[in-house]
């Protein structure tokens, strides 16, 4: 969980700091359990991948530019999203949005 972080250790009341950061791998989306909704939204899919965390860290899954209404982390391996309603903007037209 994140990039950037400082590691250090103590022996017998010294310190050393590693000079290059340490940071976790990003999550990788491998596939989803289904890969389309109605427009109304209120759609449950499950995302599939990895990294995702090995506790729950409160993740977000992003359809296009939108937050799931409900997001629910369930594995290192797969989070599950209820999707939110289309803009009107999209409603009505098949358009593939990254997640």
């Amino acid at each position: 969980i994140g990039t950037n972080l400082p590691v250090m250790a103590e022996v017998g009341g010294q310190e050393g700091t590693l000079q290059k950061p340490f940071g976790y791998f990003k999550p990788q989306v491998t596939a989803l359990s289904d890969t389309n909704s109605p427009a109304n939204g209120d759609k449950t899919i499950v995302v599939f991948g990895s990294s995702i965390g090995t506790h729950d860290y409160t993740p977000v899954v992003t359809v296009g530019t939108t937050d799931c209404k409900v997001t629910q982390w369930l594995s290192d391996t797969s989070v599950r999203c209820v999707t939110a309603a289309a803009t009107t903007f999209l409603a009505g037209q098949n358009v593939q949005l990254p997640v």
